[in-house]
């Protein structure tokens, strides 16, 4: 980014226990992928968990993220092979506060899926772009997406942004 008050951290998961960190350096502790403090938390504004399972990070860590959620932190869950329930998510402190329900049933989405931006997608400003992505894809024939994660669907006032939707016109959040 070229704000400079936008400063962009990434830790990526190379082994059991063992994080590399990439960007800008933090005045704490992230060795674990996660603060192990609670205030040490307050050091960011923004926490965006990818493709990884919750046994990356320790009960702890996961209950001081959910209370620094509570308190007001943003927190974003990218889908993937190791997300939501089958990244084991479905039974950690986290569970509450993302903006999906989990069940134990959940599947993988293997296939291609159109993205569907809904009403509220189409102003929210992480979706900007999303349009012009979802045309292209549309024209070319082809799912936007090679699949997702699927979830019992979405929590009491949880706004829902975009869908992804099948061959067979089921749709996914």
């Amino acid at each position: 980014t070229t704000d400079p008050d936008v400063k962009i951290t990434s830790l990526v998961r190379t082994r059991t226990d063992n994080f590399l960190l990439q960007g800008e350096a933090v005045s704490v502790d992230i060795s674990r992928g996660l603060p192990d403090k609670p205030e040490d938390f307050k050091e960011f504004d923004i926490i965006i968990l990818g493709d990884i399972a919750a046994s990356a990070f320790r009960e702890y860590q996961l209950k001081y993220l959910r209370e620094w959620v509570e308190g007001g932190g943003g927190l974003m869950m990218l889908g993937g092979y190791n997300c939501f329930n089958p990244g084991g998510w479905r039974d950690t402190p986290i569970a509450q506060v993302l903006p999906v329900m989990m069940s134990a049933e959940d599947p993988q989405i293997a296939m291609p899926l159109l993205v569907e931006v809904t009403a509220a997608g189409r102003t929210h400003p992480i979706m900007k772009g999303i349009t012009e992505f979802e045309s292209d894809a549309i024209q070319k024939g082809k799912g936007a997406l090679g699949g997702c994660t699927g979830t019992a669907g979405p929590r009491s006032g949880a706004q829902v942004l975009a869908y992804g939707k099948d061959s067979r016109g089921k749709s996914y959040i």
